[in-house]
């Protein structure tokens, strides 16, 4: 499978979001819980298997290589091939790690595969395929963002009637048999830039299906009037669980 107009990232997008993290990289300390986690999972195995969904850039993969141990078998997917090039030459991979395009919601692996599947700020996941594919006692955790997409005072007016997308995702890991379920919520404030804002926005997949630029350039507009800067609410999740 290769890029194509329904993938988001294509090699055009894919290279703006690289330039993105480039001139505005941030770390509120939630995705370096969600990473110790894994650490802490895989530290006690041998020849334990991982799969990263939406891996992107491999940062995940990365990250968590040293506790998986030489033996372990570790596996990132993305369904465009332009993010899975960076990916590809943005490290330098043990043989241990693959990298393969695939969708998040169609597993091509077999029942009880997995040992630990991550995800971080993934928007499609299917928790029946992530359940399928984990070993029984295998765990999954997941990181994303609440209807604000890390920016709340813009963002979650798109979609204020919705439940929180953590609670969604308890209650479907709660019917597709998951045990040990931990949703921790977030509210940080973090300053940002307009101009990052605004690149944010035009850069990745997070405006609401059907929102117009107009709307979002009123809303970043409303927000910070006459300021450059300006203090933004960030609200991650984190989601743990087992099988």
């Amino acid at each position: 499978m290769t890029d194509s107009k329904t993938t988001y990232y294509n090699k055009k997008k894919a290279t703006e979001r690289d330039q993105f993290f480039k001139k505005f990289a941030r770390n509120d300390g939630t995705t370096d819980v969600m990473l110790e986690s894994a650490r802490q999972i895989l530290r006690p195995m041998d020849a334990a298997r991982v799969l990263d969904l939406g891996t992107g850039n491999g940062f995940v993969l990365q990250k968590i290589i040293e506790a998986a141990g030489a033996s372990a078998l570790l596996t990132g997917i993305d369904n465009s091939e332009a993010m899975l090039e960076r990916a590809r030459s943005s490290f330098e991979w043990p043989a241990s790690v693959r990298l393969q395009v695939m969708d998040n919601t169609k597993l091509d692996f077999p029942d009880n595969y997995f040992d630990l599947i991550t995800a971080k700020a993934v928007t499609n996941i299917s928790v029946s395929e992530v359940y399928r594919v984990l070993k029984p006692g295998g765990q999954f955790l997941y990181k994303e963002y609440g209807s604000g997409k890390g920016m709340v005072e813009i963002l979650a007016s798109l979609s204020p009637s919705k439940p929180h997308a953590g609670d969604t995702l308890k209650d479907e890991m709660e019917r597709a048999g998951f045990s040990s379920i931990t949703l921790t919520k977030y509210h940080l404030p973090v300053e940002r830039d307009r101009q990052e804002v605004e690149a944010l926005t035009e850069t990745m997949r997070i405006l609401p299906e059907g929102v117009s630029r107009d709307k979002v350039n009123n809303l970043i507009e409303d927000h910070f009037k006459d300021m450059q800067c300006k203090v933004i609410h960030s609200d991650p999740f984190l989601i743990s669980a087992q099988k």
